[in-house]
């Protein structure tokens, strides 16, 4: 299969290029170029949104802001779509108070309410990959989804390998 998805996993805000040295972030940039050089990228990915770069003041990522003749999509679910489909933080409050949970169950139900809307976002991050077709491909998310996007990718026979697991780190 010619289908080849490279992953980078790393924190938002050196992906946005906050909270960091300049160093650093000039470091991303090198890494992220020598990666699409190295295996050829066709099409790149990030877990990111308008509402997530929002939250850090920024207008565009770091790969958003490189010299490079690469297509590049946000793969995230905005905020609208997370409503519509009730994977938001008031639909896991309202369920858990209609459950009447304790303190220390509250805590545990809402971490598995984010586990299982983790997963669907990392479902839907696939499909849009899928449904691009362009390949090879670079996946720029979070260091805590690197793993389980890899997973999901293989389990559909697709060619993943996982670059970086925590970049920065």
């Amino acid at each position: 299969m010619a289908e080849n998805v490279y992953i980078v996993g790393t924190g938002h805000d050196l992906q946005c290029g906050v909270n960091a040295t300049k160093d650093a972030v000039l470091a991303f940039k090198e890494e992220i170029l020598r990666i699409c050089a190295h295996y050829q990228i066709e099409q790149l990915f990030e877990e990111m949104t308008i509402e997530g770069l929002a939250e850090r003041n920024v207008q565009s990522t770091v790969c958003q802001q490189l010299d490079i003749d690469i297509p590049i999509s946000h793969v995230d679910m905005s905020g609208n779509e997370r409503m519509s489909l009730s994977l938001t933080d008031s639909n896991a409050a309202s369920w858990l108070f209609r459950l009447n949970a304790t303190s220390e169950r509250t805590t545990t139900l809402r971490e598995i309410f984010h586990a299982v809307v983790g997963e669907v976002r990392e479902r839907v991050w696939v499909a849009r990959i899928l449904a691009k077709g362009k390949y090879p491909v670079l996946l720029i998310c979070g260091a805590t989804h690197a793993k389980s996007v890899c997973d999901i990718l293989k389990r559909l026979e697709v060619k993943t390998r996982i670059l970086h697991y925590d970049y920065g780190v």
